[in-house]
């Protein structure tokens, strides 16, 4: 028997898939694009200067495109195989759990790891201009590679223990987050009840973060030591991941039936019942999209944390945290986290029953389409609607907080603040016609993909990404008139082409 067979049959099929090979140029024309557009319009800066901005900026983005890798590429490989019923098959012949844990990894993260050697030449550029050390640049790179690792293997390792699609993207995250935030907040809390200096620093060694951190030539040379404990820390939990996800695979694929102990012990509560009927008396589709009560529970959960991180910032940078910058950051940040969630939220329901064949099944009673359509919007809106209008509130709020800086009546004010309150109130217009888009765009792409992961990444490509996209193509050609011509349009031109786009 060969040596890891699925993985050599994955790698055959991957190389005749044409987007195995279209990822490659795709993330190299948006990484180059973007470097053009900023230093086109940063060209009056010095290149030793500039070339740093560029470099951090550009690696910041790969590295959080590392961190969410695993929860979109291998976080339902295994799950699901064995929601299909098709993971048994491949334990009824020699092949052992770490053949195919092994053969899914590679199979899945093909994609994502030739996207992360398609930008890493283009993190070489800022070299040429100077104020980047190639140890530097090595540093860097070694990290984004080490982060695309743990990434994956902590989505294959929840994708062995979960069935649901969303069960395991959901396990991924938090994951994720564990080691990347909550493990080094808790060595800084410990650090603060013990009062003792340096106690967080093990607590940091989890997090990508901090290796990225650690990675930048002017914090490492000092702290080589710390960069590579690290390194090793997080190469070694993903190894671990990989370990246990081979171990746990062969032992989870069967269907486990309930005792009728088990049943017994778990009834379901008066309050669900009642729940579940109020919802099949609005609309059958909706009781079956809805009928899980954990759905804003986890939006409202999720949503407190962010908040109980920016309180922490707004304590920690006092009167520098309530800035401009700081008020953008912030909205782009959770309108972005909200609009991936409502995509995966709009494509999961009918992506799953086309997928089980439930969907026929649906069609066949007298369920109407307009009921079915009435009952996914009524579910997207339990679970959003209520967060949505807080963050509409709130980033109206910072809207105000913003003009109240800037302040005065002068010919010198007039044009920021308009600039300013456009910017605002277009943003706001434009997240609630997102959310619309993504509802609409995600049922057609759950019907239209073979899987929930396939309509999710359609959905956001051409509701979120070809947008800016187009925008970012739009700066560009901006840049290179302004060389041509020495005009440029105003900010005001520049905020309205964004919001038509």
């Amino acid at each position: 028997m060969k040596f890891l067979p699925v993985v050599e049959r994955e790698l055959r099929v991957a190389a005749r898939k044409s987007g195995t090979f279209w990822m490659r140029s795709v993330m190299a024309a948006l990484v180059l694009a973007g470097a053009a557009v900023i230093l086109v319009f940063a060209r009056d800066q010095p290149p030793r200067v500039f070339g740093p901005v560029l470099f951090y900026v550009l690696a910041g983005i790969a590295l959080v495109a590392c961190l969410v890798a695993g929860a979109v590429v291998t976080s339902d490989c295994l799950s699901e195989e064995k929601r299909e019923g098709t993971l048994g098959l491949l334990f009824l012949t020699d092949l052992k759990g770490y053949d195919v844990v092994a053969g899914k990894l590679v199979a899945n993260s093909l994609g994502s790891l030739y996207g992360l050697l398609a930008i890493v030449p283009m993190l070489g550029l800022p070299l040429l201009m100077g104020g980047v050390a190639p140890a530097e640049f090595g540093r860097v790179s070694l990290v984004l590679l080490n982060t695309l690792f743990f990434s994956l293997t902590a989505g294959i390792v929840c994708s062995s223990y979960s069935r649901t699609a969303r069960e395991a993207a959901v396990a991924t995250i938090a994951l994720i987050v564990l080691f990347t935030a909550l493990i080094p907040a808790l060595g800084g809390l410990l650090e603060w009840q013990l009062r003792k200096d340096d106690l967080h620093e093990p607590f940091l060694f989890a997090s990508p973060v901090f290796s990225f951190y650690s990675a930048i030539d002017a914090r490492a040379k000092g702290n080589v030591d710390l960069f590579v404990w690290s390194l090793a820390a997080q190469h070694g939990a993903a190894w671990l991941f990989l370990a246990l996800a081979c171990y746990v695979t062969p032992r989870t694929w069967r269907e486990k039936a309930l005792r009728p102990t088990a049943r017994l012990a778990q009834p379901v509560t008066e309050g669900a019942i009642a729940f579940r009927t109020r919802l099949l008396a609005v609309n059958p589709f909706y009781w079956l999209a809805a009928r899980s009560r954990r759905g804003p529970v986890l939006v409202w959960s999720a949503l407190t944390v962010l908040a109980a991180l920016w309180m922490w910032g707004a304590f920690e940078f006092k009167r520098d945290w309530f800035s401009e910058g700081i008020f953008v950051a912030t909205a782009l940040a959770l309108n972005s986290f909200l609009k991936i969630w409502v995509a995966a939220e709009a494509c999961r329901p009918l992506a799953e029953e086309r997928k089980t064949g439930s969907l026929e099944l649906l069609l066949t009673t007298p369920l109407s389409v307009r009921q079915v359509i009435e009952g996914h919007r009524l579910a997207l809106a339990r679970q959003f609607l209520w967060p949505c209008l807080l963050v509409l509130l709130a980033e109206f709020a910072m809207m105000i907080s913003g003009m109240a800086k800037m302040g005065g009546d002068s010919p010198a004010t007039s044009e920021p603040m308009a600039v300013w309150i456009s910017l605002w109130i277009l943003g706001l217009i434009l997240f609630a016609a997102d959310l619309v888009a993504l509802h609409w765009m995600g049922m057609w792409m759950g019907l239209a993909s073979r899987n929930p992961k396939r309509a999710f990444i359609k959905t956001t490509a051409r509701v979120l990404v070809l947008p800016w996209a187009a925008f970012l193509l739009f700066l560009l050609v901006v840049a290179l008139g302004e060389i041509t011509f020495h005009r440029s349009p105003g900010g005001k031109t520049f905020i309205a082409v964004w919001f038509v786009l």
